[in-house]
């Protein structure tokens, strides 16, 4: 019987070595890819709340003061009226 040469070994635990390493190497990449990702995730994440706040903003905006026009408005026809009737009893009396 033949033994296995040591040689023969030795090369294979060479390349099992070598291939550790990169596979390490591979691992490290991988990680840091990932931290990466996460921060952009994050990042997005922000951007996201913060723009998807302001896109209401404007419309909470025109929605306040289409409110406060309206109102305004409701309050300058209640006046107007009053007006016109103290108007209407003044020349009821003129004519009197």
């Amino acid at each position: 019987m033949k033994r296995p040469r040591a040689t023969v070994v030795r090369l294979r635990d060479a390349k099992l070595r070598r291939l550790e390493r990169r596979l390490d190497a591979a691992e490290a990449r991988i990680d840091q890819a990932v931290d990466v990702l996460t921060r952009l995730t994050r990042i997005v994440a922000v951007l996201h709340h913060r723009y998807s706040g302001a896109m209401n903003t404007p419309q909470r905006r025109v929605e306040r003061l289409t409110r406060a026009v309206t109102q305004g408005r409701t309050a300058d026809l209640r006046r107007l009226t009053q007006l016109e009737r103290r108007l209407t009893m003044l020349e009821r009396r003129l004519h009197d």
